[in-house]
This record gives C-alpha cells, sequence and structure tokens, in this order.
C-alpha cells in the first residue's frame, strides 16, 4: 500500500464527485424552491447534494494538501529560476497568481465573463423557479397547517376538508406541513397547490389598489412592473418617493439589482417599497 497512490487517486476520485456536485448545485433552484417542490436530482434532494458536495470537498482538501506535502521538493523546483535559484514570484507563479486575482476581482467586481457565469446559475435557477412553483412565503413548508392558513387568510376547516377531497390525509393541523406532504408521499406544493397562489404573478383582477403582504417568496426576483399587475401598485409614486431617499430604480429592474446598486438588502428595498404602496390604502 503506497500513500502517494492513495492521496492521488483520493484527491482524483473526489475532485470529480464535487465537480459533479458543483454542476448540481449551479443549476438547482433557490433553497425555497427546492423544499417547496422536493426538488430532486438522481433521488438526493438539493440538501443531500450539498451536504456531498461539502464532505467530499472536506475530503478532497485533505488529500490535496497531504500531496503537496509528499510533493513538495517537486513544488519547490516550480520555484527556481533557469540557474536554480529559489525564487517564489518566478513567471509561471506570477501568471498563476494573476490568474487566482483576476477570478477574485473579477468576480468581486461583476466584470465579464466572471459575471455571465453567476447570471447564468441566476437564470437556471428563475427557470426551475417557474417551474415548480414559488412558496407563498419563504420556507413555507416549515410552518403548521394551522399558522399556514392564518397567514394566507384561509379558513382551516375548509383548508382541511379540500385537502382530503384531493385524496390526502391530515392527522393533525399542529403538524408541520412538509410533514403532512411526506405522509401522503408528495411535495408541500402538490399538497397545497389547489391553495397556493399563481407564483407567476398574474395580473389582478380588481382595478383597486391591493396590499402587499409581508411574507412574500423571492422578492429579489420582482421588479415593479410585477408589484403593478398583481397590486395595482402605483410605480410612479414608488419611484418617486425613494428617489427623494438617494435610491435610484425603473420599473423593470429586478429589486435585488437595485438592492446590489444600493448596497443594500433586497428584503429591506422590498419593505420600504411595499410600506409606500400600503401607506396609499
Amino acid at each position: 500500500m503506497k500513500s502517494r497512490r492513495i492521496t492521488a487517486l483520493t484527491a482524483f476520485l473526489t475532485f470529480f464527485i464535487m465537480l459533479f456536485s458543483s454542476i448540481v448545485l449551479y443549476i438547482a433552484p433557490q433553497g425555497r424552491v427546492a423544499y417547496w417542490a422536493n426538488w430532486t436530482l438522481g433521488e438526493l434532494s438539493k440538501e443531500q447534494w450539498a451536504d456531498i458536495h461539502i464532505n467530499t470537498g472536506i475530503v478532497f482538501l485533505l488529500a490535496l494538501s497531504f500531496h503537496l506535502y509528499l510533493n513538495f521538493k517537486a513544488i519547490k523546483t516550480y520555484l527556481k529560476t533557469r540557474d536554480r535559484k529559489f525564487k517564489i514570484f518566478t513567471i509561471d507563479f506570477n501568471i498563476a497568481l494573476l490568474i487566482t486575482i483576476a477570478c477574485v476581482v473579477g468576480t468581486y467586481m461583476k466584470i465579464p465573463p466572471f459575471s455571465s457565469m453567476l447570471s447564468l446559475s441566476e437564470a437556471f435557477k428563475e427557470s426551475t423557479a417557474l417551474t415548480y412553483g414559488e412558496p407563498p412565503y419563504g420556507h413555507a413548508e416549515q410552518s403548521t397547517l394551522n399558522s399556514y392558513c392564518k397567514k394566507m387568510g384561509l379558513n382551516l376547516e375548509e383548508t382541511i376538508k379540500k385537502i382530503k377531497a384531493a385524496g390526502y390525509s391530515v392527522e393533525s393541523s399542529e403538524l408541520q406541513i412538509k410533514q403532512i406532504a411526506t405522509q401522503n408521499n408528495v411535495s408541500p406544493q402538490q399538497l397545497l397547490f389547489p391553495l397556493t397562489p399563481d407564483p407567476k404573478f398574474p395580473v389582478s383582477n380588481s382595478n383597486a389598489m391591493l396590499k402587499i403582504p409581508e411574507d412574500l417568496s423571492g422578492v429579489g426576483r420582482l421588479t415593479l412592473v410585477d408589484l403593478k399587475e398583481q397590486y395595482n401598485a402605483d410605480s410612479q409614486k414608488i419611484i418617486a418617493v425613494l428617489k427623494a431617499k438617494g435610491i435610484k430604480l425603473d420599473e423593470s429592474t429586478k429589486i435585488k439589482e437595485i438592492a446590489e446598486d444600493q448596497d443594500m438588502s433586497a428584503h429591506d428595498l422590498f419593505d420600504q417599497i411595499r410600506e409606500i404602496h400600503n401607506q396609499t390604502l
């Protein structure tokens, strides 16, 4: 048994597992969507893929560290000039350093092609959100059925009747929605599908301004156009009020992108928009 071979092969195998799990997590939906729809790939949930990625990454780093230790003499030769003098900042080292710095700085400053890779991942996640649907609020699956009905303004007894009429059983309204869904071998989304608002933010049938709820899921991807269509929000008034506060925005830009430009969280910006809108009701 040779430690060098075992170390190299461990690093080799864990690298490919990390590579594959990275691709899975790159295209996987946001956590709120994955948990709501019981998203899986290869019978594994997003959380399980993340666990595999983390633990495999730790083993990979340990194997790589030991591999570097075993091959430190070879590494030292890479840091020598042609006349065999030891020098850290060789041409090869400088090129590798520049590539690494470019990746870090380019990602931080959102410069293409690094920003393009992030945008592509976001596009994958948004497409899956449209496919699988958004929960009505963050981690709705963790709410008890009783709590869910109170938040959504639903009658508990009528809700239970509708769920049972769809062929599902409800042992207790104090169970979490995900527990009831698991007992019925369905996702929380499937269990409550007839009771869940359309995740695509349909046009409101009312001409009156409607109150924007506090608990909305996926607020970062919303635009003022979405809020106008769903709640008849006065986008021009919202733009004017926020402009007076030094926050510049337009109707078509996502709340998340505006918030990033203003160095604030998407939820904080959404709360301001919601407050301005609801004050006019």
